[in-house]
């Protein structure tokens, strides 16, 4: 497992990155759970399907579309997100004149395969990284990651379209550059509709936040109860190493919430004298 000290205040960042705390103890709250899910990284699947449970119990009314499954980022996934923009732009710059040569770096044959082939792993890349995308230190910067993806879907509109209009440079014998056309266009199309999807996700997991702060009080209060009957089981279930794990990854999280002005020095002292589980309790915002 990674160093869980680590991963905690990389998820505490991009929190951070994306929105704030009402106050140090939703803050010092909110990263007991960032711990939990450190330590036991099937639990953040598990604790959502629950809460979403738990929700249409309490509230079937109003029941949501099911968003898709948010998995938790590692390094490993934002190094592949850094990879995916690179062979996104490569696919570009293999067969576009640059601007001091004005030739560009292949011929169209065989230079529209390898763009083709390029711009494919580079949509393969952003459909693997999908569900970890909003886990990722990299969410706030949205031009990275569903932003990117549509700019790239248009920059390869343009490399065709180039292409198309240069197309009597091509050999009439090339099955290359056909081919190369015909991945960019799968490509294009296949980015178009990630980045659908990806603001559809976005949509239906604002929604679903937005449900739980809309509950009545009573109706609030039995689906607080259930939420935390389900982290009491979660803080029996884990093992020994997972609890050290959770402790660890716990300390390191408000560390890094003082470091940003979040909590003061105090409260993490004082938060740091408690076991992690002590703290384990569904979200109040």
């Amino acid at each position: 497992m990674s160093d869980p000290a680590r991963l905690a205040r990389r998820r505490v960042k991009a929190r951070l990155d994306t929105e704030g705390y009402l106050d140090e103890q939703a803050a010092v709250d909110d990263v007991a759970r960032i711990a939990a899910f450190v330590a036991a990284p099937d639990a953040h699947e598990a604790h959502a399907d629950e809460r979403r449970t738990r929700l249409d119990e309490v509230d079937p009314s109003s029941s949501l579309a099911l968003p898709p499954r948010q998995k938790l980022a590692t390094t490993r996934h934002e190094v592949l997100l850094l990879v995916a923009m690179l062979l996104g732009f490569g696919a570009v710059a293999l067969t576009l004149p640059g601007v001091s040569t004005g030739r560009a770096a292949l011929r169209m044959d065989p230079g529209l395969l390898w763009a083709g082939i390029l711009a494919l792993s580079c949509l393969g890349l952003y459909v693997f990284l999908e569900p970890y995308r909003r886990a990722s230190r990299m969410f706030s910067l949205r031009t990275a990651t569903t932003g990117m993806l549509l700019f790239l879907a248009v920059a390869w509109t343009v490399l065709v379209v180039l292409s198309l209009l240069s197309w009597r440079e091509v050999p009439s014998s090339s099955i290359a550059a056909p081919g190369g056309m015909a991945l960019l266009v799968l490509s294009i199309a296949g980015a178009v509709a990630l980045w659908l999807r990806g603001r559809r996700t976005d949509r239906l997991l604002a929604a679903q936040a937005q449900r739980r702060t809309q509950l009545d009080a009573p109706t609030r209060r039995r689906f607080l109860e259930a939420m935390d009957q389900w982290w009491r089981r979660f803080g029996i279930a884990i093992t020994d190493a997972q609890r050290d794990d959770a402790q660890a990854a716990f300390r390191a999280a408000l560390g890094q919430l003082h470091s940003a002005g979040v909590i003061s020095a105090a409260a993490e002292a004082d938060a740091g004298r408690d076991p992690v589980e002590a703290r384990w309790r569904e979200d109040r915002a």
